[in-house]
């Protein structure tokens, strides 16, 4: 029903009271009030990012404070209960539906755009805007929505609506004021002290910069002492009569009145993201999506519906008697199948995607090597390459999948590959002196030299060796050398034996294996005779 809101849509602020916290913030949560600064002004909380979604609301709805309108069914990033309405923030815009009667729930036109928070009051509601201004609506039977004007150079950058009570937090950009508007003071200078009279507890919760928690004021007793050694603190929620802590481990610690059990936080919660503390029961929201709920549950406020199919809750409040949550697409699960191909220095990773898409399309991939943890990243494809990687060097490569919700798991790492360097071509060997042109161009297309060859006479024995045609050819010419030199030398022997001899064909030697042929006599010439009359022949005959 109460609580702070801050500009950037405050995550950590319930209707009654959600506070968060960031490097250089201090929280303040009343019984009732809570609101949260840092210097220079800033949204603390804005850091939290919580997916559009739609709105859903479980516990008392004599108002038809949880009957949720079709506006809220989409888009929806913060939500606030009040004592018997509700409040949601989308695009900028408020939605206000339950009761009407203080006209709470008729958001005006300047709500309407440029809102960054929200806070819904007992039966009033505020809006903080992005320009530093605040509009408020519904009762103002004590002046709770009567907005006090600022100092020259201060914006309000916090909100926070109570019982019947406001509060708002200023800055100049070096220093900031509390303001309280409504049946109280107006003014509280900073460090701000605050009690709120309204809720009939005179008490507050001061979240400390160094992770803290400070109480002050007169009751009840129970919420005046906060656990002893309670540090590390990142974000505080007061309900009626007790109050809760966020832990930088992500647990939970609460402390007041335990009158419906609101303090007994379950045994083994941890993961916790969002805190909230309404009208008397708690409520803790869990990194997985899931919301845990103790407390008083006498109209079913601390019974959390499941959300629908493909959706998880991603913010929570709590109002007086019902509890509200924005439910949304969730992370994607874990990609599979991934593989490796290792290069020179280099990787190709490929993978397929996740069987469920956690209700959002997916956007991107993104792949991390170990060692080394150097990423390459998609925007929906399904491969990609990684570089700068240490040659001789195992490396294994893991995915996420990306959706509006956030990132999910990683993928089981790929099999092990490890990349190494490329390797080198022997150099093609430069031809020698005497390559013709069909060797060189031999030698060029096949890239090496003939391993077989001697190098050529006179040559420089860096090549290949002759070429085939060239040594028959010297080879024929060599052997007809050889021929003519054994003739000569032949002849000029028979020349010396016989001189008066007169040449005469030579028959060549007969094979190895045939008998010589016999020699012919020789005819001896014969003497003419003379024809008759005394003639004579003129000179020998041949026959």
């Amino acid at each position: 029903m109460f609580g702070l809101r801050l500009s950037g849509g405050a995550p950590r602020v319930s209707p009654w009271i959600r506070v968060a916290r960031v490097a250089g913030a201090t929280a303040l949560a009343l019984g009732g009030l809570s609101f949260a600064w840092a210097v220079p002004a800033a949204a603390p909380a804005a850091a939290l990012t919580v997916v559009p979604g739609r709105v859903v609301g479980w516990g008392y709805n004599a108002s038809h404070q949880i009957d949720i309108p079709a506006e809220a069914q989409s888009g929806v990033t913060r939500v606030a209960g009040g004592c018997n309405h509700s409040l949601a923030l989308k695009g900028g815009k408020v939605i206000a539906w339950g009761d009407n009667t203080f006209l709470q729930t008729s958001v005006p036109a300047a709500a309407q755009s440029g809102v960054t928070a929200i806070s819904a009051g007992c039966e009033f509601s505020l809006a903080l805007k992005s320009d530093g201004t605040i509009v408020a609506w519904g009762d103002d039977s004590v002046g709770q929505t009567d907005v006090p004007s600022l100092l020259a150079g201060y914006k309000w950058f916090a909100i926070g609506a109570g019982n019947r009570s406001s509060i708002g937090l200023a800055s100049n950009g070096t220093s900031q004021l509390l303001f309280r508007w409504g049946n109280g003071p107006g003014v509280i200078a900073s460090p701000p002290l605050v009690s709120d009279g309204e809720s009939a507890q005179d008490a507050y919760v001061l979240l400390k910069k160094d992770g803290t928690v400070q109480v002050n004021g007169t009751s009840p007793a129970s919420l005046l002492t906060p656990p002893v050694g309670l540090t590390s603190v990142t974000a505080i929620d007061a309900g009626w009569t007790h109050a809760l802590a966020l832990k930088s481990n992500g647990t939970v610690v609460a402390w007041g009145d335990n009158g419906d059990g609101q303090t007994a936080v379950p045994a083994g919660l941890s993961g916790v993201t969002v805190i909230a503390a309404g009208g008397y029961p708690s409520l803790a929201l869990k990194s997985n999506g899931t919301v845990v709920a103790w407390g008083r549950n006498d109209r079913g406020q601390a019974t959390v519906p499941a959300a629908p199919a493909g959706l998880r809750y991603s913010y929570v409040a709590g109002g007086v008697l019902h509890s509200l949550g924005i439910v949304s697409p969730g992370v994607p699960g874990a990609p599979t199948g991934a593989t490796a191909t290792a290069y020179d220095g280099a990787a190709s990773i490929s993978w397929h995607a996740p069987a469920s898409d956690g209700g959002s399309p997916i956007t991107g991939y993104t792949v991390t090597s170990t060692p080394d943890g150097k990423h390459c990243t998609t925007t929906g494809a399904l491969t990609c390459s990684i570089g700068g990687l240490a040659n001789g060097t195992g490396y294994v490569f893991t995915v996420k999948a990306t959706n509006a919700a956030g990132t999910g798991p990683a993928s089981t790492a790929s099999p092990m590959v490890t990349p190494q360097a490329a390797a080198t071509a022997p150099p093609t060997p430069a031809p020698t002196d005497e390559s013709t042109p069909e060797a060189t161009a031999s030698g060029s297309a096949s890239g090496s030299a003939h391993p077989s060859a001697s190098p050529s006479p006179g040559g420089s024995g860096g090549g290949g060796g002759l070429d085939p045609m060239l040594a028959v050819v010297l080879g024929v010419a060599i052997g007809l050398g050889v021929a003519l030199l054994a003739a000569l030398a032949f002849l000029l022997g028979r020349r010396g034996r016989n001189k008066e001899t007169v040449a005469a064909a030579t028959l060549p030697p007969p094979p190895p294996d045939e008998p010589l042929p016999a020699a012919k006599a020789t005819r001896r010439p014969r003497t003419p005779k003379g024809p008759p009359g005394g003639d004579t022949w003129d000179g020998p005959s041949a026959f």
